[in-house]
């Protein structure tokens, strides 16, 4: 009987042990979706840009603008097609980014603070502190954000 237990417990801590492994493991993944927003913004990638966000039809966010809200693939698309259009030079910075799997280790949670500087027809803006958060779904092996979510921060007077 104790060497069942005793078993048992071997094969219950390397389960447990594996888990942990596969969430790190999970959360690299995401981190790394993370960063290639940042380097497809910077290197204007369209293709690379839109592989990290979810095609199959839902897709739900807001952007910074009052008119940037997006309820489909579709419409998100045509939208950042024109950004891409207009806006050169992107350039973000990342900082202070959280990541959490959910325990069924096919979901992710993610906040970060962004900072981007981006010309416009030659103009330079810079938008310091934006708060992006989001939900990102594994699927085939892929992580793709699903659900996202720009704001800025208010500041009185």
């Amino acid at each position: 009987m104790r060497r069942i237990l005793l078993w048992l417990s071997v094969i219950l801590l390397t389960l447990s042990c594996t888990l942990d492994v596969s969430f790190v493991d999970e959360e690299a993944q995401v981190n790394s979706v993370l960063d290639t927003y940042d380097t497809a913004s910077a290197n204007e990638d369209e293709e690379l840009f839109f592989s990290i966000f979810s095609d199959t039809g839902f897709i739900t966010g807001f952007g910074l603008a009052e008119n940037e809200i997006w309820n489909s693939y579709i419409d998100f698309e045509k939208d950042m097609k024109v950004m891409f259009e207009v806006a050169a030079d992107i350039k973000t910075t990342s900082r202070n980014r959280v990541v959490e799997i959910h325990e069924s280790g096919a979901i992710a949670f993610f906040r970060e603070i962004l900072d981007i500087d981006f010309t416009v027809q030659g103009n330079k803006f810079q938008r310091y502190g934006v708060r992006f958060s989001g939900v990102m779904k594994k699927s085939n092996s892929d992580w793709k954000i699903v659900q996202f979510h720009f704001s800025l921060p208010f500041t009185a007077g």
